[in-house]
């Protein structure tokens, strides 16, 4: 992979600190210039606003505000800039907001299509016809998730900065239709259950199905104390059971039990993967502007 000059942070709350560290690492680009008002670190150069961009001409863009700001900000970019990579945190926007990428090649921060758990199940159920039942649970608790703001004046809190656990947690809808495909909702719940502090809602419980699958549930919230990331595919001669947290998988083939352990290399992992995918000439795994899109359609029917 060849070394390029110069990448591009817009944000540096803890995901944009996250992907600096890891450009950095990564050793791919001579300068990483960081857009923020806050302090950060000699490694990199900062940028107090997106229009020091334009003088600049950055070769990689990366997008990791808060949600509500990921519009304008890409709108910035692609009516200034042509045929450049942006990169995206997840989601795409906190509605479905249309937008001409005027050449630019756009990727969106789902990035668990590369974690080792889902990689497996996606080939394993490649040959597979028929699966009765899919089931996706997702759970944790939100005050817990970044230690240097308190909850309930984070983005994840706010409604109109574009909260809540659908779109916090719209992870789990994405890499399950990258696997089985686009699915049909039949029934959802999506509300505020809990005695959180927030305007956001922090359930959302989804039931449809597709040509792959008969049923499907996918379960998200932001009140369980104990984290959990699972998923339950029951097929005619199969089953499995999936711990993304534990990185392990139990298949069950008519009565042999096999379980699998993946290593944890880091925390960091599926985040270089998807970095080193974006930026090579491989096939690519990442998140397209197109699917994210398509998924925040999805998502705004159930918000609207």
């Amino acid at each position: 992979m060849k070394i390029l000059k110069k990448a591009v942070i817009i944000g540096y709350g803890s995901i944009g600190q996250r992907h600096a560290k890891i450009l950095f690492d990564l050793k791919l680009f001579e300068k990483i210039y960081i857009v923020t008002k806050q302090k950060i670190s000699s490694k990199y150069q900062k940028l107090n606003s997106l229009k020091e961009l334009n003088k600049i001409n950055p070769d990689y863009f990366l997008i990791c505000s808060e949600t509500f700001k990921h519009y304008n900000q890409l709108k910035y970019l692609v009516e200034n800039f042509k045929k450049k990579i942006i990169f995206i945190e997840k989601p795409l926007f906190e509605k479905g907001y249309q937008l001409k990428l005027n050449k630019n090649i756009v990727f969106v921060g789902y990035n668990f299509r590369f974690h080792p758990v889902i990689k497996f199940i996606k080939n394993f159920l490649k040959n597979k016809k028929k699966i009765l039942s899919t089931t996706v649970l997702c759970g944790s608790y939100l005050p817990s998730w970044r230690k240097n703001i308190i909850y309930n004046k984070s983005y994840s809190s706010d409604k109109k900065k574009g909260g809540g656990v659908l779109l916090d947690l719209s992870h789990e809808i994405d890499y399950i239709t990258w696997i089985l495909g686009s699915f049909t909702k039949k029934y959802f719940i999506y509300k505020k259950f809990s005695n959180l502090k927030t305007t956001s809602n922090d359930f959302v419980s989804l039931i449809g199905s597709n040509k792959k699958t008969k049923y499907m549930l996918i379960n998200l919230d932001y009140f369980s104390k104990i984290p959990k990331r699972q998923i339950i595919i029951e097929g005619d001669n199969f089953s499995l059971s999936c711990d993304l947290i534990k990185n392990s998988i139990k298949v069950k083939n008519f009565n042999k039990m096999k379980s699998i352990e993946f290593s944890k290399k880091s925390k960091d992992e599926s985040y270089v993967l998807q970095h080193q995918n974006i930026l090579s000439n491989s096939t690519k795994i990442a998140c397209s502007y197109n699917e994210a899109f398509k998924l925040l359609k999805f998502i705004d029917k159930i918000q609207n």
